[in-house]
């Protein structure tokens, strides 16, 4: 009795399956660098088909309640804020930690301000790169699109109106919200949560393409994960200031 073969349709599916879970494995050994070449895919296919017509349907067609509840939220995603939160907060606790008796009290109030001082470099590292990318790259933003028809880039002009790429405000929320969750690991949900409304905002009020806000949110979180290992020193969960999960 001769054995019969496998179909070509059953075989090519096998194939496929064993392709992707070779991928995905790959993916979580490099948790960084596979979302980057995503990335480096897929923003510049999005600047060729998606973001212009993308904007110009948001522009034409958003409601106006929507459009002011993102505007409401999007100053969340500027960096003021948050540096005078991690800057004073971590000011503030070596000074008690300069002034506490005990060797316990003044042991919490350094790994407090060494808390702080982490999200505080997560976001002046992820800024300034963000800073220098936008002036080297110089993509146009979508308001010339709106006004002036014009779309394109413009590299090294140093021009406001040519600073879309990578979204400050996106990169700005994640390095915040990421740090959060390494900070205050029980409340990642609203964090998270935030994050994604402020990304969104960037685009649903027309500021930024879609590209510009997906980029900015990888080079925020990037910041985050690869300055923590650094900052707990070999001791994972040293930055915790919350609950744990």
């Amino acid at each position: 009795m001769t054995q019969l073969s496998s179909s070509p349709p059953a075989s090519a599916l096998l194939a496929l399956t064993a392709r992707l879970r070779r991928h995905i494995a790959w993916c979580r050994r490099r948790p960084l660098l596979a979302p980057f070449l995503y990335l480096c895919g897929l923003c510049p296919l999005a600047m060729l088909v998606l973001d212009k017509p993308l904007a110009l349907a948001i522009k034409r067609g958003v409601d106006p309640d929507l459009f002011g509840f993102f505007q409401t939220i999007t100053p969340l995603g500027l960096s003021g804020g948050w540096f005078a939160l991690s800057g004073i907060a971590t000011l503030g606790c070596l000074i008690l930690w300069k002034r506490a008796l005990g060797i316990p009290a003044r042991e919490r109030f350094l790994a407090l301000a060494w808390s702080w001082g982490f999200f505080l470099a997560a976001q002046a590292s992820s800024g300034l790169f963000v800073m220098v990318v936008k002036r080297v790259i110089g993509r146009l933003r979508p308001r010339l699109l709106f006004n002036d028809g014009l779309y394109g880039f413009k590299p090294l002009s140093f021009a406001s109106g040519a600073e879309s790429f990578p979204s400050g405000h996106s990169q700005t929320v994640w390095a915040a919200m990421t740090a959060l969750m390494v900070l205050f690991p029980r409340h990642w949900p609203w964090f998270l949560g935030t994050a994604v409304l402020v990304t969104l905002s960037r685009v649903v009020i027309t500021v930024h393409y879609l590209s510009d806000t997906l980029m900015g949110a990888y080079i925020g979180l990037f910041a985050v994960v690869v300055l923590r290992p650094w900052f707990e020193r070999g001791r994972p969960g040293a930055l915790r200031i919350g609950k744990p999960l």
